[in-house]
């Protein structure tokens, strides 16, 4: 499986995303790990805290279209990317 991690800059990106309920809608926080995983073929775009909490996720089918989403969103260049360890399954 890929797997590949990106910093966030502390600046807003050009997209927000929102966790929606029965009561309304709440700004998620803004990430501070971004992180590219292959699962079943596809790429999900993870996005997370800075204690490592999921704050949101996208679905891509390319791993081509993981980067471009990163980089819109946050300006984030390929050549941030580091490759990380895959993490033990429990």
């Amino acid at each position: 499986m890929k797997r590949l991690t990106a910093p966030v800059p502390p600046t807003p990106g050009k997209t927000r995303h929102f966790i929606v309920n029965k009561s309304g809608s709440t700004p998620c926080e803004h990430p501070a790990t971004l992180v590219i995983e292959e699962r079943d073929g596809a790429f999900f775009l993870l996005r997370l805290s800075s204690d490592g909490g999921f704050v949101a996720d996208t679905w891509h089918l390319t791993l081509e279209e993981a980067l471009e989403q990163a980089r819109h969103e946050y300006g984030i260049e390929e050549a941030e990317w580091t490759s990380a360890a895959e993490e033990p399954k429990t």
